[in-house]
């Protein structure tokens, strides 16, 4: 199972994507960070689970939905959730959106898969991000 992180590990280098690597007792890790928005960073965490055998790709806080706004936030996932089959999108207590994708850790060519996930990701974050901020700053509640 390490082998995987590590192949994965070396595709980002060879593509040139910085990343951190790290070990935890829940599994390996690998937090690679995402330019999104013009003055921050997201970060996709990649987590190899030694329970579960898979890699769950996770972008916590993507974007804040202010209370004012959740009803339109919840309907906007739902939207998302059906556009994007690869991808769920999830509105947490915090009126935080993540985005969550899991994949089998034991595939033919696991690596050449991970990296598809990852670049599939970070296309569903640019596609959606305008979307989600369109919604936030309207001033009508988000709901059009």
């Amino acid at each position: 199972m390490r082998q995987l992180m590590t192949d994965f590990a070396e595709k980002l280098r060879a593509a040139k994507i910085p990343f951190k690597q790290q070990e935890t007792e829940r599994g390996d890790v690998i937090v690679i960070p995402c330019p999104m928005k013009p003055t921050e960073t997201t970060v996709m965490g990649c987590i190899l689970t030694t329970e579960k055998h898979d890699i769950a790709f996770r972008v916590n806080q993507f974007v804040h939905i202010p209370v004012e706004k959740r009803a339109a936030g919840l309907e906007m996932m739902n939207t998302l959730n059906s556009k994007y089959r690869h991808v769920r999108f999830v509105l947490d207590d915090d009126n935080d959106v993540h985005l969550c994708m899991d994949m089998p850790a034991e595939t033919r060519d696991a690596a050449d898969t991970a990296m598809e996930y990852f670049a599939r990701g970070i296309k569903i974050m640019k596609d959606c991000y305008p979307d989600l901020m369109k919604m936030v700053w309207s001033g009508n509640g988000g709901n059009n």
